[in-house]
Order: structure tokens, then C-alpha cells, then sequence
């Protein structure tokens, strides 16, 4: 593949990619139906809808796929939420996992890795060296408060696999964030990103209302957790992306990184920024802006100038401005691959035509660029 950057389009809900053995590379999109390419991501066409194991189609149940993975083994494996038709208010799914031994021809018949009839979320798969698969989890409870938008409790865990999938445990902890100056333990984080540390260790980075990362560390493999912190990068309510970098013993971060004035005039979530760790997400440097909407300040690391607390934001799109008169736009929900030397950046895309706070475009976008791009220019410095 050139060592260059490019850009396409994505159906919604694209996940992937993973190279197949021939060559191409494979994903899915909302519905799992299969996508594959054969010029390494310019262009991507729909295969028939992937069967499991007695030929019945996977898509039409009502999916939403998470993630896609090449196991240690040489299957490849997916997991998936399953939306139930559950009464209006209520939400309750179930994450299924699935496997193939032949790139995507058949597929096993579902695991059920989630409890049954509980708000529980797992998001992003990843094999640990050790062989077991890891699935980061949220659970959603409803609470009553007075002082958040969401009148919900989250947690986080993790459900874990030593058979590549045969069978599924959940951590011995949940991992909740505990708020100061409250007379009560209480928490919003909420989707899940794991990662495996140089040092054997696992960290999970997760999103919060606070205008931080979250984090938690393991050691023993994900069935124990610390109790989560905060940790010093400014951060919207959105999802956060967190992998090593191959060949290295480094951590990539891809996240919405916003001011606190930014998030208050909606501005939390348009810019995307990734930085890197050499000491297991202790600190972090080489941040980079991936992409921003314009009228935003033209910036690599935002500094902290108050301690975490609950900001507000005025929506998906600035109401009250400032924001050009030609539009804006927002970028979200980042999810990364490394193929040979390239990284394959794939998130939402929405853009908005002058003041409207509706959208004109909504879409996903895959950008590819060279690994080494996250470690040119940028902030070197904590």
C-alpha cells in the first residue's frame, strides 16, 4: 500500500477491517452484512449476507456488530448486540458472540455472552497474548437525580474467555468513579475501551461527564479491577478508542478532546485528537488533531484549567455559537485497526449546514495513514 493518506465513506455502522488470507480485507456493516475490498479500503462492495453453520442468514436480527477480530487461532470472531423488542423505555439487549473458521463463509452458532434480561453493553474485543478474550463492559441502571441529564447509573466490568469464545466469566469487579465533595458513591462511566499494557497489565479507558478519561488498571488479566480514576486529559462525554501500537510497547489514544467553553457552546464533539504513552497510559505525548470542525481553536493538547466536574453541553450542535456561518461539523465514535504499516481510522461524521442544529450528513468515514503519523509533530511534552 503508498505511504499516504486517504479518505472514503462507510456504510453506518462499519466495522473492520481485518485482511483476509487472499488478500482483501473484511467488514461489516449495521446490518452484518458482509463488505470486502480489494484495493486495501478505497472501495468497498457487499457480499451475500454472511450464515452461520446450518446457512441461515445472519442479518435481519436486529444487530448492532462491535467489533471484529483475527484470533490467535487463525478464526476470525465478532461480537454483537441484539436488540430486544423490549417495551418502550426499557433497554435491554444481549451480546452474542460468533466465530468462523473459513474467512467468513460460515459462521458458528451464537454464545450469549451478556446475563440474561440486564442492561449490559459489552463494546470492543480484543486478545490478550495469553490467549483469552477480553470484552469490556456497560451496564446502564436508572437512577433518580436531580443534578445530570442522563437519569442513569453506570458501571463498568468485563466478561472474559480462556475457550476463544466457548464460554464466557465476568470480572469480579465493577468499576465505578467516585465523585468529591458527595455523601454518595456514585458513577457515569460508560463505554468501555480495553487495551494490553507493555508491562502485562490491562487498562481501561472510559467516558464520562467530568471533561476527563476515566481509567482502571488490571492485573490479573481483567477478573479484578481498580477502582476508576480520572486522569488528566480533557475529554467530551464521548466514545475513546484506546490500543497498542504494533511493534512497540506504546498506547494510542483517539478521543474527543474539548475545553470545558468548548463543550458548553457544543463544540464536544468536534475535534478528534490521538496522543501516545511510552509508560503504559501513565502520561501521555505526541498529541495530534486528526480532524476539527472550523471556527474550533487550532490546538494540539488542552490543558486543564479546573479540576473534573459535571459541564453541560448545549447539544450535537452549537446552539448559541460561535460557529461559521458556512457550517460545522461533529466527529465521533473512533475505532482503529493496524495493517501492516497503516492505521485505519474509522468514525461518525456529521455536518451541519450554517446555524441549523439539524444535520445535513450523517455517515462514517475510514481514513488510512501511516502508523508513524501519530508520532510526527504534535505536543512531545506531557
Amino acid at each position: 500500500m503508498p505511504n499516504q493518506l486517504f479518505e472514503v465513506e462507510l456504510p453506518s455502522g462499519f466495522i473492520g477491517p481485518i485482511r483476509l488470507k487472499d488478500g482483501r480485507l473484511l467488514g461489516f456493516d449495521v446490518a452484518m452484512n458482509h463488505l470486502h475490498s480489494g484495493d486495501d479500503g478505497r472501495t468497498w462492495h457487499p457480499s451475500p449476507p454472511p450464515v452461520d453453520a446450518v446457512d441461515k442468514a445472519l442479518a435481519g436480527e436486529l444487530f448492532q456488530p462491535m467489533s471484529l477480530i483475527r484470533l490467535a487461532s487463525g478464526a476470525i470472531a465478532v461480537n454483537y448486540w441484539q436488540r430486544l423488542r423490549n417495551p418502550i423505555g426499557t433497554r435491554v439487549c444481549r451480546t452474542l458472540f460468533r466465530k468462523t473458521e473459513d474467512e467468513g463463509v460460515t459462521w458458528s452458532e451464537p454464545v450469549q455472552v451478556t446475563w440474561p434480561e440486564t442492561p449490559a453493553f459489552p463494546t470492543y474485543m480484543v486478545q490478550l497474548r495469553s490467549g483469552r478474550l477480553i470484552m469490556p463492559n456497560e451496564y446502564a441502571f436508572g437512577q433518580d437525580t436531580q443534578h445530570r441529564r442522563h437519569n442513569s447509573m453506570k458501571l463498568c466490568s468485563a466478561f472474559y474467555s480462556d475457550d476463544e469464545g466457548v464460554s464466557w466469566a465476568e470480572s469480579a469487579d465493577s468499576i465505578f468513579v467516585r465523585e468529591e465533595n458527595r455523601a454518595a458513591q456514585v458513577s457515569f462511566v460508560e463505554a468501555p475501551c480495553v487495551t494490553e499494557t507493555a508491562d502485562g497489565r490491562l487498562l481501561m479507558v472510559m467516558r464520562t461527564e467530568m471533561q476527563r478519561i476515566a481509567q482502571s488498571y488490571s492485573s490479573d488479566g481483567g477478573v479484578h479491577w481498580q477502582q476508576g480514576v480520572f486522569n488528566d486529559m480533557l475529554s467530551s462525554r464521548s466514545e475513546i478508542w484506546i490500543d497498542h501500537l504494533p511493534g512497540t510497547g506504546d498506547l494510542l489514544c483517539v478521543w474527543n478532546q474539548v475545553s470545558a467553553q468548548e463543550t458548553r457552546t457544543g463544540f464536544y464533539r468536534s475535534r478528534l485528537t490521538s496522543a501516545v504513552s511510552k509508560d503504559c497510559g501513565a502520561s501521555w505525548s505526541h498529541f495530534r488533531t486528526i480532524v476539527q470542525t472550523d471556527g474550533m481553536d487550532e490546538v494540539e493538547r488542552i490543558r486543564a484549567s479546573e479540576p473534573p466536574a459535571f459541564v453541560s453541553s448545549s447539544g450535537v450542535s452549537p446552539e448559541n455559537g460561535p460557529y461559521p456561518a458556512t457550517g460545522h461539523r461533529t466527529v465521533r465514535h473512533p475505532r482503529l485497526k493496524f495493517i501492516d504499516d497503516m492505521a485505519y481510522l474509522r468514525f461518525d461524521d456529521r455536518r451541519y449546514d450554517g446555524p441549523s442544529t439539524r444535520a445535513s450528513y450523517y455517515g462514517a468515514k475510514l481514513r488510512v495513514l501511516p502508523i508513524s503519523w501519530f508520532y510526527d509533530g504534535g505536543t512531545q511534552g506531557e
